[in-house]
């Protein structure tokens, strides 16, 4: 893991302006690290801004996105091949919706590795912990998106990563499309902080219970918390009715995703 982040972070130096959506939109994304950076304890802030030489978690917040192409991993199937794949932003389940734990095959086994190659950071290159914050930041905030889990129960509920057909406000698109990016959009117009401000403040208590459990349990409580939104048959046609049932849904993962982003940086870093 470290080899191939020193070696995605040399490109990572090379920041870029214009960076295509895969996940939540860049807009998203950049909402949920500044989020994450409003609930850092001040000794976790200063060791970010370190690492991340000054920039902010929003600024790198979609880097992977525009490098998945480059974000290569060896791994090997149940057959013993090897082969190089891109570094996963989703993460499947079984069919007791419990996110299953394959090694180099979910973003939620990534996070875990980011995880402990900063938990040594002072003992880390520069180049490789700051590619590992980058990842970091950035599939934190994709797995609380609701179309990058995919249910193995066998009835095709967000089945292929919501990647079916339908008609969002008189535009033919597909549902893994409509939570990329189109959703935040129709949801909220505006900068970053246009969009922070549409979500809601929960108290010091809630926020605790929130950042509660690791990645693999975050998992499970996504699927919980957005399992009514993939409640849509394909070739449904969607608006403004729609907007409005999955708008609560859509805010609170944004929310929740940059809290539980900011604990993870504070248990590392305070």
């Amino acid at each position: 893991m470290k080899q191939i982040i020193r070696r995605l972070a040399i490109i990572a130096l090379a920041a870029v302006i214009t960076i295509p959506s895969y996940g939540w939109g860049k807009r998203v994304h950049a909402a949920i690290a500044h989020i994450a950076e409003q609930h850092l304890t001040p000794k976790a802030k200063k060791t970010v801004d370190q690492i991340l030489e000054g920039k902010t978690m929003a600024y790198y917040a979609s880097w992977p996105d525009y490098y998945r192409n480059e974000m290569k991993v060896e791994v090997t199937d149940a057959n013993g091949v090897k082969s190089m794949k891109g570094i996963p932003h989703t993460f499947k389940t079984d069919e007791n919706r419990i996110p299953l734990r394959i090694h180099r095959g979910e973003a939620l086994h990534f996070i875990c590795e980011s995880i402990e190659t900063l938990e040594d950071w002072k003992n880390v290159d520069d180049s490789t912990r700051l590619a590992a914050m980058q990842l970091l930041i950035h599939l934190v905030g994709d797995i609380h998106c609701p179309a990058h889990y995919k249910i193995h129960d066998g009835t095709g509920i967000g089945g292929y990563y919501g990647k079916f057909d339908v008609t969002y406000w008189n535009q033919k698109t597909n549902m893994h499309a409509v939570w990329d990016d189109k959703i935040a959009n129709s949801l909220s117009y505006g900068g970053v902080l246009d969009l922070v401000a549409m979500t809601r403040k929960p108290s010091r208590k809630e926020i605790k219970e929130l950042q509660k459990g690791d990645p693999y349990e975050w998992g499970e409580d996504i699927i919980k918390r957005t399992i009514s939104v993939w409640e849509i048959n394909e070739g449904d046609k969607l608006g403004k009715e729609f907007d409005h049932k999955v708008s609560t849904v859509a805010f609170e993962q944004i929310l929740i995703g940059g809290l539980r982003l900011a604990k993870v940086m504070n248990d590392l870093f305070d």
